[in-house]
């Protein structure tokens, strides 16, 4: 699927909008503590741009540790993803994913992927059969889209460390995340696990993609699997666009504006069909270069 432009093919390359930037000088930060707060608490005030003292309090919250503003030390974001990769650790997806990849903006992607796989590496078959379904399993998911955004050579020596821990003994739920990230459509159907719209990121089967898209009572439009699945996939969030709620709509309109396909402009003007969103969508489209 082609995007509108270089710039927003190059987003979709990195994960858009499963990655996360730091921004300077955005008013948040003044009160850094209690916006930080708030998105703990699963306020989701910010989509990939944060406010980077806003960040900064934010992933220590997240570690468990003492929130302050000023920028977290490499030793610090081992200790916060040593608190992610523990199996008795519940937090949210949302906020271990955007905690992983906050982690990345401010220490780098292969420095990110050392430690985080070096914490799977260092816990026992028992903690890693622990069957807790929270952040030890959400982190190494997440995992997989800062493997694409390493290098060549890095992505070839991580890829075979997770290979490692699948093979290390029976499938859990954390290997069978690594399983279907190092091995795609193989490693999801392998797995026994139920295929939904939320463990398609590393398919590459528009039409296997697409039909899992339309899983009985889950609406998903996440933008980056429509650009991997193209018009298929997009066919499929025409079908579920109209159940689309508040939760998904802010990442799917601003991504799905920045494909090319006519398509996508079909399914945003169906989103816009809902009050509560119009404005959004309208805004959204002004920014695609005009035909």
């Amino acid at each position: 699927m082609n995007a509108i432009d270089g710039e927003a093919e190059a987003k979709f390359e990195r994960g858009f909008p499963h990655y996360r930037e730091l921004i300077d000088g955005h008013p948040h930060d003044a009160k850094a503590a209690d916006w930080a707060t708030r998105c703990f608490q699963g306020k989701r005030e910010y989509l990939v741009q944060w406010p980077r003292e806003v960040a900064h309090h934010f992933v220590r919250l997240m570690g468990g540790a003492n929130p302050k503003s000023g920028p977290v030390s490499a030793k610090e974001a081992d200790a916060i993803l040593e608190h992610l990769t523990k199996p008795k650790t519940i937090l949210r997806e949302f906020l271990v994913e955007s905690a992983l990849f906050l982690i990345e903006a401010m220490i780098g992607s292969e420095k990110t992927l050392e430690l985080t796989l070096s914490h799977y590496e260092s816990r026992s078959q028992k903690e890693l059969n622990d069957h807790n379904p929270h952040a030890i399993v959400f982190t190494a998911w997440w995992s997989g889209m800062i493997l694409k955004r390493v290098s060549p050579a890095a992505a070839k020596k991580f890829r075979a460390r997770m290979e490692k821990l699948i093979d290390a003994g029976p499938l859990n739920s954390v290997t069978e995340r690594f399983a279907m990230i190092t091995r795609g459509q193989k490693g999801l159907e392998a797995s026994g696990h139920k295929i939904t719209p939320f463990n398609l990121h590393y398919c590459s089967d528009p039409e296997f993609m697409a039909k899992h898209a339309l899983y009985k009572n889950y609406v998903v439009l996440d933008p980056y699997v429509a650009w991997l699945g193209g018009e298929p996939m997009l066919e499929a969030y025409l079908q579920l666009a109209k159940k689309c709620d508040k939760e998904w709509a802010p990442s799917a309109i601003e991504g799905l504006a920045m494909l090319a396909s006519p398509t996508a402009v079909r399914v945003l003007e169906v989103l816009a069909t809902k009050k509560v969103l119009t404005a959004r969508v309208e805004a959204a489209l002004k920014g695609r270069p005009s035909t």
